[in-house]
């Protein structure tokens, strides 16, 4: 055998070695470590169900107001969503979401409805948009982790954001004075309220391109001028096409009800209850 020969046979080798040790070296890291982090970007369909009762400081307790049976709102609504995290240390993860949902309506009222003071007669015509955006920041602790499964505790912080603009005319009282026909009314408020929340997470992977999750955080607090309850939950797969890309489906399910007493500008109670689908796609890094 030449000397080309032989050293091309040992070229061989050489790779194949390489190889061997790093796939050996992969089948050794935990399946749940194999990304540093994910971020996603998902669409999703929800059912929803709110109200509100936008109280006054000077006249008492407002309406409390169906926004899809009095204002008209789809029960229904479609939103993106952008969520992720990043694994600081082996048991230590940074996880986020931000969910815009921005919603417009128009109706005509069949009840009398009292905002911040301001009654609205049954017959007026209402256009309504409210929007709002939902942003979570937490951090997660892994107490337990196996080849193929990890369980950890989370601690954050929802953080809501609202903004009511509500166009009516009809006849109207405004602060208490006596009812005006063909009033055109305005309403328009924003505020913005953070939740604190804990919760528990884990992650099954039945293989190297299968995860299987399930969340749960929930929280009751009560301060001087806010208080609230919270229960989320969620189930979800996410399959790996390769290395770096992957699709995945979830089910979530949202209760959430608060009463602020001048928070933030905004006095009164707020309810949402929504459960939804989500499709997305995750870039892994």
């Amino acid at each position: 055998m030449d000397v080309s020969c032989k050293s091309s046979s040992r070229s061989v080798a050489l790779l194949v070695c390489i190889i061997a040790s790093g796939l050996s070296h992969a089948e050794d890291v935990p399946l749940y470590a194999r990304s540093n982090g994910v971020i996603q970007f998902g669409a999703e369909r929800m059912g929803l169900d709110s109200n509100l009762q936008i109280d006054s400081d000077d006249n008492g307790k407002g309406t409390r107001v169906d926004v899809e049976d009095d204002l008209g709102f789809d029960e229904h609504e479609a939103s993106l969503r952008f969520s992720g995290f990043w694994r600081i240390a082996p048991k230590h993860r940074v996880a986020f979401s931000v969910t815009p949902l921005f919603r417009e309506a128009s109706a005509t009222l069949s009840r009398d409805i009292e905002i911040e003071g301001d009654i609205i007669k049954a017959g007026a015509n209402v256009e309504t948009d409210y929007d709002v955006v939902i942003g979570d920041v937490h951090y997660l602790y892994s107490p337990l982790q196996l080849d193929q499964f990890e369980l950890g505790v989370s601690a954050g912080m929802y953080h809501l954001i609202m903004d009511i603009d509500l166009d009516a005319f009809g006849t109207v009282s405004e602060n208490g004075a006596d009812f005006v026909p063909g009033t055109k009314y305005d309403y328009d408020n924003d505020g913005s309220i953070p939740f604190p929340l804990v919760g528990i997470q884990a992650d099954f992977y039945p293989n190297p391109k299968l995860k299987l999750s399930a969340k749960a955080r929930l929280l009751s607090f009560e301060f001087d001028d806010l208080e609230g309850d919270i229960v989320f939950l969620s189930v979800g797969a996410d399959f790996a096409i390769n290395e770096h890309i992957g699709i995945g489906l979830s089910a979530s399910r949202m209760d959430m009800e608060f009463d602020a007493d001048d928070f933030d500008d905004v006095t009164g109670t707020f309810e949402w209850e929504h459960t939804g689908v989500e499709g997305h796609i995750s870039l892994k890094f």
